[in-house]
């Protein structure tokens, strides 16, 4: 059996060529960038889709639950959302995270939450067990830090964090997301080894992901094991300051 995973980091709807500036969107804005998002998705007829940076509640973006706007367009039975980032004076005012869509159940799921990093937001990874066609497949949605200031090994401690999350899970496995390094960075390298991952052309180029406008390293990826990989694409399009990628595997 053939089944396919698009990753893409969305950037909160805000579809700026950067996340700091400006600060603030309408909420028609990011909902009219959702919609063209939950097109483009939509037209490549993923089963699997990993998301980053979707907000479950921000001022940022106008207050809405982005999740669930996003699956009224998308219509995937299964969906699980893991906060990372929340920011609460008494009533939340910021809240992001990462999630997964699925046509397959969506089974022993939970959430992970980094700690904090300076000056970036709080990252995090979803992770869930499905079953297809029989065979039992672990997903990952992950999102890890751009820089800390304070930790010259943040992105270390985190991809030992997730494979210390993973290591009950000795089956096939899907690791998707934004870890905001290339295939230089050796905590990645290490990562890919002890859990027996792989991916496409992991030394060449031709498949960067940011910027979206002129993409020029490749810092989000589609990992997999013990599945064999037919096909794995960067999708053109500028909706958020990621590209998307779309993998196709079978059994």
């Amino acid at each position: 059996m053939t089944f396919s995973v698009l990753n893409w980091n969305i950037q909160h709807g805000r579809n700026h060529k950067t996340g700091f500036w400006p600060p603030l969107v309408t909420r028609a804005r990011a909902q009219a960038t959702l919609d063209s998002i939950a097109e483009r998705i939509s037209s490549k007829d993923a089963d699997i889709i990993a998301v980053q940076e979707i907000d479950k509640d921000s001022f940022l973006s106008g207050y809405f639950d982005q999740v669930q706007y996003l699956n009224a367009r998308l219509h995937y039975p299964y969906v699980f959302y893991a906060p990372s980032c929340t920011i609460a004076f008494g009533a939340s005012v910021y809240e992001s995270g990462t999630a997964i869509f699925s046509r397959f159940p969506l089974e022993n799921c939970s959430s992970h939450r980094f700690g904090f990093t300076f000056p970036t937001d709080r990252m995090g990874f979803a992770l869930a067990d499905t079953t297809i066609n029989n065979e039992r497949v672990t997903i990952v949605c992950a999102h890890l830090t751009w820089i800390d200031w304070l930790h010259a090994n943040v992105r270390k401690d985190q991809f030992i964090q997730m494979r210390e999350a993973l290591t009950s899970r000795a089956g096939r496995l899907i690791v998707a997301g934004d870890f905001n390094c290339d295939a230089r960075d050796a905590s990645l390298r290490s990562f890919m080894k002890e859990l027996r991952l792989e991916t496409h052309e992991l030394d060449e180029g031709g498949n960067e992901t940011s910027h979206a406008w002129a993409p020029y390293e490749r810092i989000d990826w589609i990992f997999a094991r013990d599945l064999h990989l037919n096909s794995y694409v960067t999708l053109p399009g500028i909706l958020s300051d990621h590209l998307a990628i779309l993998a196709k595997y079978t059994f």
